[in-house]
């Protein structure tokens, strides 16, 4: 039986629901991150059009996707794809989640035939953090306590035993918020940017960049 009880709204509840200001300010925030992905993917676009980029011509030839949702472990989120090429069997995908009460997470995303061009491609960041998953759902996207931190010396050793245990290979980098301001206000994308040429191998001068604008 169910009782009137249970949809009773606490004092709590009563205060949530009428804070416009932070609903408002959620709306806001959100529009923000789909300008940022939407600029994303606008960079991305012109650098895979470039005859350096070394990804195959049926992930190059994708578009970009920017999906959101209110209900990942209960809270909202923002996802650009791109480039991306999902089947049954293969996946070669570069994800950029933005997750509320958390940060962005930018990450790399190979299965079948593309983990040998994946590890073929790889290139050790020098200023950016990375990490290996670890975790038998291929779906989880923030990082886990059981994923690795990438160490130049074994990154390839540990790629190649990952993608062989999982049948999968994601390699992410994760920029919380606190520090978000700085990042994008000092380095100009660089953190961005540096995730990107990780399996992108483009070979571009000092001053080609990704974000130079």
């Amino acid at each position: 039986m169910i009782h009137t009880s249970e949809f009773l709204l606490s004092t709590y509840d009563l205060c949530i629901v009428h804070d416009k200001a932070f609903f408002m300010a959620k709306h806001a925030i959100m529009e923000k991150w789909e300008r940022f992905l939407s600029y994303h993917a606008e960079k991305i676009s012109q650098w895979l059009s470039k005859p350096a980029c070394k990804l195959p011509d049926e992930v190059k030839s994708s578009t970009p996707k920017i999906s959101k949702g209110e209900n990942y472990q209960g809270l909202p989120y923002m996802v650009l794809d791109y480039p991306r090429l999902f089947t049954k069997q293969d996946t070669c995908a570069f994800r950029n989640i933005l997750l509320w009460n958390r940060g962005l997470y930018s990450t790399w995303f190979f299965e079948g035939r593309y983990i040998p061009m994946a590890v073929s491609l790889f290139s050790f960041p020098s200023n950016c953090e990375l990490f290996l998953h670890q975790s038998v759902d291929k779906w989880t996207h923030e990082l886990l306590s059981e994923d690795i931190l990438l160490q130049q010396t074994t990154a390839l050793d540990n790629i190649q035993k990952a993608a062989a245990k999982l049948n999968y290979l994601k390699i992410s980098s994760f920029l919380p918020f606190e520090k978000w301001n700085t990042k994008l206000e000092n380095e100009n994308f660089a953190h961005l940017e540096t995730v990107w040429r990780t399996f992108s191998s483009f070979g571009g001068q000092v001053d080609d960049k990704l974000y130079n604008t």
